[in-house]
């Protein structure tokens, strides 16, 4: 736990993702890989895998654009610098590991922006309350999804790492925190935020490799297992490609549940959607 204090204090953050929970998110996220190392080992093999491959299969080599970036535990940095001139590694948040990782490539670099657009805009609506019902801020106040179009000028690869479903859980979440009680609102405004990126991904004029996770399994005894879309139904991007997550092998949840996450992906050649 003082680890993990110490990097929330020292950890350069921008204050609307400190604020909205992303570093915390992502210490959080660091200490169950450490916990979950074994029951994790075969999900980010196989997203490497898919990655090493798209690699091959790029036509250019001037640049790779990595959204989703966070601890690089699924991305081989290795065969990027090897490979492009210029790797761009894009997070809201990239812990100490993560920078002390990249610091011996010399064409990696750490970009860290929000790749949903809204978090800085979020961050600011607890602050103009004044006016809001007790329902919290109203709907049309929530700012839209934008990307930045630079992050991609250039870029022959472009890769969506693990980033689809976690996209709108943070902004939901304090959307909550604020008051809003409107749960279809709440979920409309996840499903836009997906649909953005999926949007976003599809008008690229360059190679995708797109990894998500999809749907949730828990497989809890003597329970019947559960499944939960983690997509709001959205349609993923590409699924040719498909193996399974145990993101919380059981004692992490409890001694009788395991958690699975079914992974999803593939790679979509330049001017094709």
């Amino acid at each position: 736990m003082l680890y993990e204090a110490i990097q929330f204090l020292t950890t350069p953050c921008s204050s609307a993702a400190r604020k909205l929970g992303y570093l915390s998110q992502a210490i959080a996220l660091e200490a169950r890989y450490k916990r979950c190392r074994f029951g994790w080992s075969l999900h980010l093999k196989n997203s490497q895998e898919l990655i090493r491959e798209a690699i091959a299969q790029c036509p250019g080599q001037r640049k790779a654009v990595v959204l989703g970036s966070g601890l690089l535990l699924d991305i081989p940095i290795e065969d990027l610098s090897a490979d492009f001139e210029q790797v761009d590694l894009i997070d809201i948040v990239h812990l100490r590991a993560a920078r002390r990782r990249v610091q011996k490539f010399h064409n990696v670099h750490l970009i860290e922006t929000d790749i949903t657009g809204v978090v800085q805009e979020l961050a600011r609506l607890k602050g103009t309350m004044t006016g809001y019902t007790d329902a919290g801020p109203p709907e049309k106040s929530w700012p839209q999804p934008y990307c930045d179009d630079q992050l991609f000028e250039g870029a022959d690869l472009v890769i969506s790492a693990n980033i689809l479903s976690q996209l709108p859980l943070l902004p939901e979440e304090y959307l909550t925190s604020l008051g809003c009680e409107n749960s279809k609102a709440i979920d409309k405004y996840g499903r836009s935020i997906i649909n953005h990126h999926l949007k976003l991904l599809k008008h690229l004029d360059c190679m995708v490799c797109f990894i998500a996770d999809v749907e949730r399994c828990i497989l809890s005894k003597p329970k019947p297992s559960k499944n939960e879309n983690l997509l709001y139904g959205v349609k993923p991007l590409i699924a040719a490609h498909s193996w399974m997550w145990n993101i919380a092998p059981a004692p992490e949840v409890d001694r009788m549940t395991h958690v699975h996450h079914r992974v999803v992906g593939g790679i979509i050649p330049p001017g094709k959607e």
